[in-house]
């Protein structure tokens, strides 16, 4: 006799039918909510002001204050601009450490993104463009930039910084009475 043509088989065959999709459905919610968690959402240790100026940080900036993109009577007459390329942002803070006999191994800058200067050298050949890659990082404030020399592990330059709009930042640099304007380019 076999069980499949009685009741009690046709019982278990629909039993094990609806297991199956109760069973694939419980799989299908637990992926989803795996999916929904709480982990995966990207938290950021910035502060607002912080994230307005990593918002305009990106490209190719140029100091227009001392060079040749001036915009005031003899600037056809400067030097080429000094530049700043923004590249990759970190959503958080990395450490960057330093080596000391006395210190040992110490967090040294807390970088926020990488950037390159270029830096218009007067040689006695002429002006040439030194490129030194860089860490930055802005206050909590937005109101200092500090830039670190990467192949060099050391403070590049600190600036008291005024972002003036989307498209124009001030720097100050101590010891000079103006600031640097820099301006984004196209």
């Amino acid at each position: 006799m076999r069980l499949k043509n009685t009741y009690f088989g046709r019982w278990v065959q629909r039993y094990q039918k609806t297991m199956k999709k109760l069973i694939l459905l419980g799989m299908i919610l637990s992926v989803f909510l795996a999916s929904c968690s709480k982990d995966d959402e990207v938290t950021t240790h910035y502060t607002e002001k912080q994230n307005k100026a990593f918002a305009i940080f990106n490209g190719t900036w140029a100091d227009v204050q001392f060079s040749n993109l001036g915009n005031y009577p003899g600037a056809e007459l400067q030097p080429d601009p000094d530049k700043i390329v923004f590249g990759t942002h970190y959503q958080t803070e990395r450490d960057v450490t330093q080596s000391s006999y006395i210190d040992g191994e110490r967090v040294a800058f807390y970088a926020q993104g990488e950037c390159t200067y270029y830096e218009n050298a007067y040689y006695l050949d002429g002006y040439k463009y030194n490129e030194i890659k860089c860490y930055y990082n802005v206050s909590p404030e937005a109101d200092i930039l500090s830039l670190w020399n990467v192949t060099e592990n050391k403070s590049f330059h600190v600036y008291d910084m005024k972002i003036k709009s989307e498209t124009q930042f001030y720097l100050y640099q101590s010891g000079i009475t103006l600031p640097y304007i820099f301006e984004k380019q196209e």
